[in-house]
């Protein structure tokens, strides 16, 4: 019942509120590596965890989810990373100073893919995970980079330099 637990605290804090969203992240190689399991709990175990629970332990529950995550209101127009180190900064000081020996990990989509944010996780010792969109432009250039490789390794494997 705890793992159960841990996983669904590691789901809202990774903003996946609903049980249901437990199938989509079965595989999830962060999720399994933070709760040290091969493989999450799906949506069904999830249901009958919190079917379980009464009222009590539902509002504590609820009362604790509101304690880790902070939220902050925003106009429509920002950009998703638009002041995200300067609110994050005030979570990590709380975290760092009320659970020293919790290890932190900060996960984020690509709009939290700004070199201020990955130097502010490193300063405060946070592991990072950012998912990045996959670009069109950067497929070329692996795939560009790749082939000069092979090419080059044709071209020049042969020669040896003597002194």
């Amino acid at each position: 019942m705890t793992e159960n637990l841990w996983q669904v605290i590691c789901q809202i804090l990774g903003a996946y509120f609903e049980d249901d969203c437990a199938d989509e992240l079965i595989p999830d190689p962060v999720l399994t590596a933070i709760l040290d399991k091969k493989a999450l709990a799906s949506q069904p175990t999830l249901s009958r965890f919190f079917n379980r629970m009464d009222e009590t332990t539902l509002n504590q529950f609820y009362v604790l989810m509101r304690r880790f995550r902070k939220i902050e209101l925003r106009n429509g127009t920002d950009y998703s990373s638009t002041g995200v180190v300067e609110f994050l900064q005030p979570l990590l000081d709380e975290f760092q100073t009320d659970y020293p020996q919790l290890p932190l990990l900060l996960r984020g989509d690509s709009g939290f893919a700004k070199p201020e944010l990955y130097e502010q996780c490193e300063t405060n010792g946070v592991s990072y995970v950012i998912r990045l969109k996959l670009l069109k432009i950067a497929v070329k250039a692996v795939h560009s980079a790749r082939y000069f490789s092979i090419f080059y390794r044709h071209c020049f494997r042969s020669i040896k330099l003597t002194s």
